[in-house]
């Protein structure tokens, strides 16, 4: 015969979710510790360079937003090795076949980045 009467399979103790709470913490926070390890070193910089490139060709691109329309502009610059680069340009924009100061950063896991050394390129800053 039924009753009114809904029987759960389980019984549910208040003081377990307290506990799983506080061991997901402790995951979550080992977890995010181990992640912070792994990714320190990688954008630790260790020096920078000055050099020195010629503008090869220079791309306009228009960001549209929602409200606004935003014109960049992006160079391939060639380095005195030979090397070819990319690199965002500020004002005042070169124009190609002109020489601009760059920057080059390095970074402790060998990678490197280039770009206008706007110290040089814009003393007024």
């Amino acid at each position: 015969m039924l009753t009114g009467r809904i029987v759960l399979p389980f019984h549910r103790n208040p003081a377990s979710y307290g506990i799983g709470m506080i061991l997901m913490m402790v995951v979550m926070g080992l977890m995010s510790y181990i992640i912070s390890v792994i990714h320190s070193d990688s954008f630790e910089v260790v020096g920078s360079q000055r050099t020195t490139g010629t503008i090869l060709s220079i791309k306009e691109h228009i960001l549209k937003g929602k409200f606004s329309t935003t014109t960049v502009y992006s160079a391939q610059v060639r380095l005195p090795e030979g090397k070819q680069v990319g690199i965002r340009l500020e004002p005042p924009y070169p124009k190609i076949g002109d020489t601009v100061p760059l920057k080059i950063t390095l970074f402790k896991d060998g990678s490197t980045v280039r770009s206008l050394d706007l110290q040089r390129h814009q003393p007024w800053r």
